[in-house]
């Protein structure tokens, strides 16, 4: 797993500041952790390794983050295809939704979806309810290179299913 960079860690104190505005009480960005194994992908890096990771990486930077145990999500043996039959992922974006989570964490950028389409309509949703998603495999900065590179690699990941 990655180190944060200096440019997402400055976007997360904004975005701490900037929740503090409105909840003075607000001390660190809420964190989830989704993760999800799939049944046919027998290289894929096991449940509890990825959260591992993850929770490691929300201690590296513990003074931004937090995160509550009923704020990691699971999937064990559901495809990255179809996102309307993974209960907890749907969990998730309904808590999001809810206001209840600032940052979603995800060991490998394919653990969310395998289709661009999905990642597309997702990452406009969560940018628009002010979300930040990290990618522990990867960056995409935002620039139109950053966004290019990002479909190119969903990309990969819808073809390997194919």
């Amino acid at each position: 797993m990655r180190q944060l960079l200096q440019q997402e860690l400055e976007m997360m104190k904004t975005m701490l500041k900037i929740k503090k505005n409105f909840s003075p009480e607000k001390e660190k960005l809420e964190t989830a952790i989704y993760a999800r194994k799939s049944t046919e992908d027998i290289h894929a890096t096991s449940i509890p390794t990825q959260i591992a990771e993850c929770r490691a990486l929300i201690a590296q930077n513990a003074d931004l983050l937090h995160i509550s145990e009923e704020h990691i999500y699971k999937e064990d043996g559901k495809s990255g295809m179809f996102m309307d039959n993974r209960d907890s992922l749907q969990e998730m974006l309904s808590e999001i939704r809810r206001k209840k989570i600032d940052v979603v964490i995800l060991y490998h950028h394919d653990r969310l979806t395998r289709r661009i389409e999905d990642f597309e309509a997702m990452k406009r949703e969560l940018e628009q309810l002010k979300v930040l998603i990290v990618f522990g495999d990867i960056y995409y900065e935002n620039t139109p290179m950053g966004e290019f590179f990002e479909s190119m690699m969903f990309g990969v990941s819808q073809l390997e299913l194919r």
